[in-house]
């Protein structure tokens, strides 16, 4: 339940205190362990990408729990997803996205679109990229590709080798990273970071990242999720992993969830590389560097079957 109380213990008296900080030239800071922007459209993005706090387990009263449940019903999550493990429930998805309210719940006017329709579009981005992320890729199961989805939780290559030492695993399965990314989030060494959860997170510095917004003020329960990365492999705390990595933002890349909403605007130099405010550049965002323009301003095969 920590994870659920973080954000307003996070104002109390403790690890925060006396550690604000304000940067006058961009206009942002940070009070009491909070971050805020002067300007209205970066306070917004700074709240668009909050894990809020709240009581997870009783959400359905929440306006985008609502709206998410009225447009993406359980007998739909069963039609999609008949092959998902047992972990992915519809329930645990729905807790999950309560405790990021801005998902499924803001767009820009510009869009033209109800909010059930922008809600709509949301689900449809983020679950294309899951299903491919977690698909069975097992044509003799009779289930189209679109309807395999769910079906890992971890990658099904590198979660064969044992937690621990000595790790035997091939080096595409070692994700630990070294530099300034090491320093700020060790990674242990007992400790494998291979993908895990519907977008499959990888890598200590993901998992550090992700511990922080979980656990702001909490270092024993962020330790948690580095020294158990397997934690992981649930669902509702896999379920977060996947909205917290659509829901945040990459500087210098907008989130998925800016995309999908129609806040993002390309400036000129994503309209010279071709990155339009469509699906395309969600894609971008969450592996570009291996799937966009890989030979003469093309996308490959992985990009194309995301799509």
């Amino acid at each position: 339940m920590a994870c659920m109380l973080a954000q307003t213990q996070a104002s109390d008296s403790g690890v925060w205190t006396n550690q604000d900080w304000f940067d006058e030239g961009e206009g942002v800071g940070v009070k009491n362990g909070l971050p805020y922007g002067l300007d209205p459209e970066t306070q917004r993005r700074i709240d668009s990408a909050m894990l809020q706090s709240g009581p997870g387990l009783e959400n359905e009263d929440k306006e985008n729990v609502r709206r998410i449940m009225d447009v993406f019903r359980e007998h739909d999550w069963n039609f999609l997803f008949p092959m998902s493990d047992r972990l992915y429930t519809y329930d645990s998805f729905i807790v999950a996205a309560g405790l990021y309210p801005k998902f499924c719940n803001e767009d820009d006017p510009s869009l033209g679109l109800t909010a059930d329709d922008v809600c709509r579009r949301e689900l449809a981005t983020l679950f294309a990229h899951i299903i491919f992320e977690t698909n069975a890729d097992e044509p003799a199961q009779g289930h189209d590709y679109f309807k395999q989805g769910l079906h890992h939780v971890k990658d099904h290559h590198c979660g064969k080798y044992p937690k621990f030492p000595p790790f035997d695993g091939p080096p595409e399965c070692d994700f630990h990273s070294t530099g300034w990314s090491g320093k700020m989030w060790p990674p242990q060494e007992h400790a494998q970071y291979y993908p895990r959860g519907p977008l499959m997170m990888k890598w200590n510095y993901n998992y550090g990242r992700l511990a922080d917004a979980l656990y702001p003020g909490y270092p024993r329960d962020k330790q948690n999720i580095m020294k158990n990365p397997e934690n992981l492999e649930s669902g509702i705390l896999g379920f977060l992993s996947s909205l917290w990595i659509y829901m945040t933002p990459r500087s210098p890349q907008p989130s998925m969830h800016e995309v999908a909403t129609g806040f993002y605007k390309p400036n000129q130099h994503d309209e010279l590389s071709q990155i339009f405010p469509a699906f395309g550049a969600t894609t971008n965002i969450f592996n570009g560097n291996k799937e966009c323009n890989v030979e003469f301003g093309s996308e490959s095969d992985q990009a194309y079957h995301r799509a």
